[in-house]
């Protein structure tokens, strides 16, 4: 009658094991967390790369003036679960970079519109 006790606690224990770990694992983030302002200063760093080394952005080269634009024209237009997209404010025109939440530049243009990105 006790082993049959304690053969019944412990599949019980088994069984319950699981859900009192599932809410550390459940957490999918496990790395820094990604904010906007870092999307914003990530940004930043990314158009100085772009102008540097003269990478066309929908076949236009952006002039040495691009690499000077002040922070506060820098902002997170839309954020999602997995990108932020950023515009930067330049003269009068807006350029948007569609960067991930590990810091990954996937795509710049002048629209705003990434396709395929829900």
């Amino acid at each position: 009658m006790m082993s049959k006790l304690i053969t019944l606690l412990l599949a019980a224990f088994l069984a319950c094991a699981p859900l009192a770990i599932q809410p550390a694992c459940a957490h999918g983030d496990h790395g820094a967390h990604f904010e906007k302002a870092d999307a914003i200063d990530l940004a930043s760093r990314y158009l100085v790369s772009i102008v540097k080394s003269k990478t066309p952005i929908e076949g236009k080269v952006l002039d040495e003036n691009w690499s000077e634009v002040p922070a506060s024209q820098i902002e997170v237009v839309r954020e999602e679960a997995w990108y932020f997209v950023v515009g930067i404010h330049h003269d009068d025109k807006t350029l948007y970079m569609l960067i991930s939440k590990k810091g990954r530049l996937y795509s710049a243009n002048f629209n705003g519109d990434f396709p395929n990105m829900e």
